[in-house]
């Protein structure tokens, strides 16, 4: 006996249980009390919503019961989600409907070419952003949900009264979605839907022993972790196990670890360097820290993990994820980002946290500041001054503004202070780029130098001074002098990577344009002051700033592979990269420059 109900627009029509408040008798039309077992089991177990040609009369869908008795259904309801998770289409049964013990039913349109026990109007969506059906009793309890699509972004509602985190595939045309195996109900429609061709389809009857489609990411309520310290290059050789990873719990409750995964990129955003799984019996409290490292490290390690983190040579990244394999947190630092190493939006990183040199410690900023711009969040400090296992040290964070995007009228940022976050200049300190050597014979990595001279009256502190570079109006890079860096008056500091002669007096990587369409040289004090600035290459297209901060137009020659630019006499500074600097075919590395040969200023 087929029996033939109409479609309603709206929200549910809910028919309340109550004696003497609902039809009763042998009328099949009649619409008996309304059914609401205890814990009824029967769910959607297959759906044709998007039937081949035009959709309108041959929708069906199949309901199962797996109880071993039977189970009435009379006044229950299909809520159809198209797009909006508050407005859905439904259609009530009424009459005296019931689901076999172990059987099906199938409810479904008067066109849809297979048996048909219930039929029905219905008006099922085809995945669209995001669909969904709910099966509902007589008393307004949703029995069953499944949402279906390429996504949710409608925001559709499964059983749990929220959002959906996981829905059964879109279905092609004339395609069927089926529970596999019969009944299977995990409230996680991506685990329990498989997409099946019509001619396997089996409505009426059993879905047989399909394999269930492998598990879709899972639904964490949010736990948002932070890396929060990072000892990616400490003193002395790497290998010795100094290196340490700190995850801070900024939430207001305790977190556990179980499935949660460090995953560590040297190179290649596509192929991790480590990977590091976190054991399910650790937890980090409420506004507390986790430090991992080596079991040699001096840091005070809560788990032991070995570690191999890079130096951040063209870019280098840390990815905390969840057990979902959501990216929760992401670090990516260094002198550029060639290497494309991905943040949390799952693109290469435009904001990079600086590279840090020898014994150095990246940290983030006083608290759990996050703006998913690493260079803006993470600062550097001297390994005696890091804090692993310990609030960081309140700090400024950089303002919003990229390292590796400058606008061109504005010069690369300068990086937050570390050695005194309030550090502060004696009036009679002046310090400049005194010579430099950009482009070494042969390769320049390693060869690279810059030359300071102070040409003030007092000693000058150079704890947190940093050397920054623009290489074109998007790159550029930087490197920062450690704490304890003092200059004389009258002094020359030679700062050098680790192949220059003599021995520079601190030894850090630099990666210097080598002047085509003009490159750029900044030096800036502990607390981000812009002190001296060079423009040179002999143009200036990339429209890199003066000391003035406004486009140079004084520009310092292009010299040729082995020649530097110096200043002569030292530390003459007019403000006018042109005017100050010549091309010193020998250079003077450390010392007193000489009078410049082979080629006069250039403005």
């Amino acid at each position: 006996m087929k029996l033939r109900v109409s479609l309603a627009v709206g929200v549910a029509f809910l028919l309340l249980c109550g004696a003497g408040s609902c039809c009763d008798g042998d009328d099949d039309s009649a619409s008996p009390t309304p059914s609401c077992p205890a814990d009824p089991k029967i769910v959607i177990n297959e759906i044709l919503p998007n039937p081949a040609g035009a959709d309108e009369g041959k929708e069906v869908l199949e309901v199962y019961n797996p109880d071993s008795i039977a189970i009435s259904i009379s006044g229950w309801s299909l809520a159809q989600f198209k797009s909006d998770p508050d407005s859905p289409l439904t259609v009530t049964l009424s009459g005296k409907i019931s689901v076999p013990a172990g059987g099906y039913l199938v409810i479904g349109e008067e066109n849809a070419g297979v048996s048909i026990d219930v039929v029905v109007d219905l008006d099922l969506g085809n995945g669209t952003n995001g669909d969904g059906i709910h099966l509902i009793d007589g008393c307004g309890n949703v029995v069953d949900a499944v949402i279906y699509g390429n996504n949710n972004d409608d925001g559709i509602l499964d059983e749990s009264g929220k959002p959906a985190t996981s829905w059964a595939p879109n279905p092609g045309e004339d395609q069927v979605l089926a529970r596999c195996p019969d009944g299977r109900d995990t409230d996680a429609c991506g685990d329990d839907f498989r997409s099946l061709d019509p001619r396997t389809a089996t409505l009426g009857g059993s879905n047989g022993d399909c394999e269930p489609p492998l598990p879709t990411p899972c639904a964490l309520e949010s736990a948002n972790l932070k890396i929060n310290e990072v000892a990616a290059n400490p003193e002395g050789s790497d290998a010795d196990g100094q290196e340490y990873i700190e995850i801070g719990n900024p939430e207001s409750h305790e977190v556990t670890l179980g499935g949660w995964r460090i995953v560590y990129f040297k190179s290649d955003p596509e192929k991790p360097s480590g990977e590091i799984d976190l054991p399910d019996d650790v937890t980090i409290p409420a506004g507390g820290f986790l430090v991992l490292g080596d079991e040699g490290t001096d840091a005070p390690v809560d788990l032991v993990a070995p570690i191999d983190l890079g130096n951040g040579t063209h870019g280098d990244g840390i990815h905390l994820m969840d057990p979902c394999g959501v990216v929760v947190d992401a670090l990516v630092y260094g002198d550029d980002n060639d290497d494309g190493i991905l943040d949390e939006s799952g693109q290469p990183a435009t904001s990079l946290a600086p590279k840090p040199g020898d014994g150095e410690v990246l940290a983030r900023c006083g608290g759990f500041t996050d703006t998913d711009r690493s260079g803006d969040d993470f600062f550097l400090v001297p390994t005696g001054e890091a804090t692993p296992g310990q609030p960081n040290p309140e700090c400024v964070p950089v303002t919003s503004t990229p390292i590796l995007t400058p606008a061109p009228t504005v010069p690369p940022p300068a990086p937050t202070p570390t050695a005194s976050p309030t550090c502060s200049l004696a009036s009679d300190v002046s310090v400049v780029v005194n010579e430099f050597l950009y482009d070494a014979p042969g390769s320049d990595t390693g060869f690279e130098w810059v030359e300071i001279y102070n040409d003030g009256t007092a000693e000058a502190d150079l704890s947190g001074w940093v050397i920054r570079w623009a290489k074109s109006s998007t790159t550029g890079g930087t490197a920062r002098l450690p704490a304890g860096t003092t200059l004389a008056p009258s002094g020359i500091l030679l700062v050098g990577e680790e192949s220059v002669e003599p021995t520079p007096g601190v030894t850090l990587d630099l990666d210097l344009g080598n002047g085509t369409n003009g490159d750029a040289l900044y030096l800036d004090d502990c607390t981000g002051t812009l002190e001296d600035a060079v423009v040179y290459g002999g143009s200036n297209e990339d429209g890199h700033p003066d000391q003035y901060e406004n486009p140079a137009t004084s520009i310092a020659p292009a010299v040729d592979a082995g020649e530097s630019l110096e200043r002569y006499p030292d530390g003459a500074d007019t403000g006018r990269s042109g005017d100050d600097f010549c091309r010193a075919q020998t250079p003077t590395p450390g010392s007193a420059n000489e009078v410049c040969a082979g080629e006069s200023r250039s403005q």
